[in-house]
């Protein structure tokens, strides 16, 4: 993204430039027209293109309601540690569902080297997790004992 951003301040600066010198003197204007209009053209699709490009981002967040700002596995944890059970949680930012809550516990169990700051030392999550009754009807790889569930 960033570089089709720097590409198209390049490109905008160039023909910033051909306008400039070919405004002024119309023989060059007339030689250089078919590359101002080419190059014209090509700001132009590289504009429509990042804009269809932000676009679909957003439909995909439409579909998904996911709008806002995300919290990361490390937020989750950290607000976890913090005393935070799911409904405080689901009610600070209702963006979030129980299902990615879990599995954002279960990516944290998997990936333990990464997140070993937010472990107890018999190997669970620290703070509240879900409660069964909240775990109740997730898939097995999220309902992992002091991991996602783990009453407070």
């Amino acid at each position: 993204m960033r570089l089709l951003i720097l590409l198209g301040a390049a490109l905008a600066g160039v023909l910033l430039f051909l306008l400039a010198t070919a405004s002024g003197n119309t023989s060059v204007f007339a030689n250089h027209y078919p590359l101002l209009l080419g190059l014209n053209a090509a700001l132009a699709a590289l504009l429509a293109a990042l804009v269809a490009w932000q676009i679909r981002n957003l439909w995909r967040a439409y579909r998904q309601r996911a709008f806002g700002s995300r919290l990361t596995v490390r937020q989750l944890l950290e607000l976890r540690q913090n005393g935070y059970t799911l409904t405080r949680l689901i009610n600070d930012h209702p963006e979030l569902k129980r299902m990615g809550v879990a599995a954002a516990y279960a990516y944290a169990a998997e990936h333990r080297e990464r997140y070993a700051d937010f472990f107890e030392p018999d190997g669970s999550l620290a703070g509240p997790g879900l409660t069964p009754a909240e775990a109740a009807g997730l898939p097995e790889p999220y309902r992992a004992g002091g991991i996602v569930v783990k009453p407070a």
